[in-house]
């Protein structure tokens, strides 16, 4: 049998647990409509400022980048073409339209990958090339006898 006054704290110990219960649990349920709340507003404002984007960038032109790196010297397939929508006013003046200016022309140096294709990143079969060689003598590898 439990003694009256282990009882009594026994009682007073539940009844203290479910007051704190009840009070976590209101916080809870406070800090949840909190962050929703944030939550919405920071959503409104980014789409809000998506909308100005689209609408102060005005006109945009689609170009084409590369999904994967492609060497020096190696060809382009279709596989390897990922179209972008860009700006008008940040693509330069050669950028390639077309897929079909692009498909088969080799790399003339290596290029990464969502790189936006350039006529001046590539060149067909037949094109007389340029390449540049630099060589570095070492003094020590050089003797004059």
């Amino acid at each position: 049998m439990i003694r009256k006054r282990t009882r009594q704290f026994i009682y007073a110990g539940i009844v203290g647990a479910g007051i704190v219960g009840i009070a976590f649990v209101g916080y809870a349920i406070h800090a949840s409509n909190k962050l929703e709340q944030v939550r919405t507003s920071v959503t409104k404002q980014y789409e809000s400022e998506i909308s100005a984007m689209k609408q102060a960038s005005g006109n945009v032109v689609t170009g084409w980048t590369l999904s994967r790196e492609i060497p020096a010297g190696e060809r382009i397939t279709r596989q390897d073409l990922t179209s972008i929508v860009l700006p008008v006013d940040s693509v330069p003046g050669d950028w390639l339209k077309a897929s079909e200016n692009i498909v088969g022309k080799a790399a003339k140096i290596t290029v990464a990958p969502k790189t936006l294709l350039t006529d001046s990143l590539l060149f067909e079969e037949g094109q007389s090339q340029t390449i540049f060689v630099i060589v570095r003598w070492a003094s020590s590898s050089c003797r004059v006898n």
